[in-house]
């Protein structure tokens, strides 16, 4: 079926011009505060003016056209060496699970991931923190489901299964190795600090058997999120750098605060994302013009009856939009924020807000399917995973119902009954409903056998069942010990004495 070619565009190609400006602008006065030393010192030597004492790094223009020319050509080289095949494109990227294809008609391809620190308890209805046990449920259940292409880390483990606190040194670390260990498709994780990064890569490379394999599609790397406004912080400065010296990508994710930490106008917080984008793309390159970047927008609106920053808001999905048309104009890709709402549990909540993000950027071409992240990205739950894989189907689908070989038999197709017709029992219906008529997995529709069936118990339901039919991923035993000796290895270096 052919997808739909047409999309809401936020932005006036007049707009998109004065952002441009703008963020160019914006990057040369005030700047911004990198955090960093090693960053500091390269933009100097590139030409940038650096303010040692305040941290501020003023930005030439002709440097972060330069910067852009760079990320184009980046983009242009992952299309050829797909031949063309953009949605194919999206596999030499790290991230890609954060941002929409080229084409704008994406496969159905969903990561767990959002480094909750809580997991949603259903039988008890509570949140509590995450803990190993909880990860290696979700990482068993994503075994089951086909659309889950990418596991990263949907929670943290802060508990391990003694029900004891981890080291924090070692948290994102030992979530990497429960993943390596328990996923046939592990994906991007939490970095902390820069000091994990050889650790991480080191897991990585085990998982990918070579150095070489591991450099063309790493894994167990983190996404760098910057300060609103226009700031970098120490420990996520140190991250970018330390991935740009190994010519690992950089990803960088602003979340701008209409009316909180920036102004309250759509179009403002979407140039200081913009800007903040482009500034940390130019630490990365003045480090190493070989690091790949990349980029996402989660915003933010102030709520003025609590004071908090909410995700659901539509100012906050303009946001996302306007700074996504901004990056496609140019030939680049930025996420959106479908990823994060503002429900605490899962319920008719959550549904109504998923479905509100999700489907205004799916009509504006900027389809990514996110699924279980609630309350602002604090809390992980696996029933809101199961309606969200419902959402994200629908959408899918939509984009691909419109197909132009369909005017050529339409005539004869009614045809066929005349007046009156009875379609059910023709053969071009038994041959195609499946593939044109979109069915729900959790959803029920229509009337139930229990008029006040709750979808939550049914998506409870739906993923227990899944995990009971399908065998846990366990890493081959070799492969297994050597993740075990890197995370014991990382222990003794904090000085534990290689004990967890």
């Amino acid at each position: 079926m052919k997808p739909i070619e047409q999309f809401l565009n936020v932005m006036s190609q007049s707009e998109l011009e004065k952002m441009r400006l703008d963020a160019l602008d914006l990057l040369e006065e005030p700047g911004m505060r990198i955090g960093g030393a090693g960053l500091r010192e390269a933009l100097a030597q590139k030409g940038a003016t650096v303010d040692e004492t305040r941290r501020v790094v003023r930005f030439p223009r002709r440097m972060i056209e330069e910067v852009m020319g760079m990320a184009v050509a980046e983009e242009k080289e992952r299309r050829l060496r797909c031949q063309g095949d953009t949605v194919r494109a999206e596999s030499a990227l790290a991230f890609n699970w954060h941002v929409a294809p080229m084409t704008r008609s994406p496969n159905f391809d969903v990561a767990l991931g959002g480094g909750c620190p809580m997991y949603y308890d259903y039988p008890t209805h509570s949140t509590r923190y995450g803990n190993e046990d909880d990860l290696l449920r979700l990482l068993h259940v994503a075994e089951g489901i086909p659309e889950i292409r990418r596991c990263g880390n949907p929670i943290h483990c802060i508990l391990g299964k003694d029900g004891k606190e981890l080291p924090r040194d070692l948290m994102a670390l030992k979530t990497a190795a429960t993943i390596a260990k328990n996923s046939s498709k592990p994906g991007v994780t939490t970095l902390l600090s820069a000091w994990q990064l050889p650790y991480s890569v080191a897991l990585g490379e085990v998982i990918c058997r070579t150095p070489q394999t591991y450099q063309s599609q790493p894994i167990f790397i983190n996404i760098n999120d910057t300060v609103p406004p226009l700031e970098l912080s120490e420990p996520e400065g140190d991250i970018v750098e330390a991935l740009a010296r190994r010519g690992l990508p950089v990803f960088n994710l602003p979340m701008p605060l209409m009316g909180i930490s920036d102004p309250l106008t759509v179009f403002s917080c979407a140039v200081a994302a913009a800007a903040e984008i482009l500034g940390v793309w130019a630490c990365a390159k003045a480090v190493n013009p070989d690091a790949p970047v990349d980029c996402a927008v989660v915003a933010g609106v102030l709520d003025p009856a609590s004071g908090k920053a909410c995700f659901s808001a539509p100012e906050a999905v303009g946001i996302d939009l306007a700074a996504a048309q901004f990056f496609r104009s140019l030939g680049l890709r930025c996420g959106t924020g479908v990823g994060l709402i503002d429900a605490p549990a899962p319920g008719a909540e959550a549904i109504f807000e998923r479905t509100l993000k999700s489907t205004l950027a799916a009509l504006s071409g900027e389809s990514t399917y996110v699924v279980g992240i609630l309350a602002g990205g604090n809390v992980f739950s696996p029933e809101q995973m199961m309606l969200d894989l419902d959402i994200g189907s629908a959408h899918h689908h939509f984009l691909g119902v419109f197909d132009s070989e369909d005017l050529s038999s339409a005539v004869p197709l009614l045809r066929e009954k005349g007046i009156g017709g009875f379609f059910m029992d023709t053969e071009h219906t038994v041959a195609n409903f499946r593939q044109r008529i979109w069915r729900p997995r959790t959803f029920e529709r229509g009337a139930s056998k229990n008029s006040e069936s709750d979808p939550v118990s049914t998506a409870y339901e739906r993923w227990n069942q899944i995990m009971a039919r399908t065998e846990p991923y366990h890493l081959p035993a070799d492969q297994a010990r050597e993740i075990d000796r890197i995370l014991a290895r990382a222990a003794q270096d904090l000085g534990m004495g290689g004990k967890l």
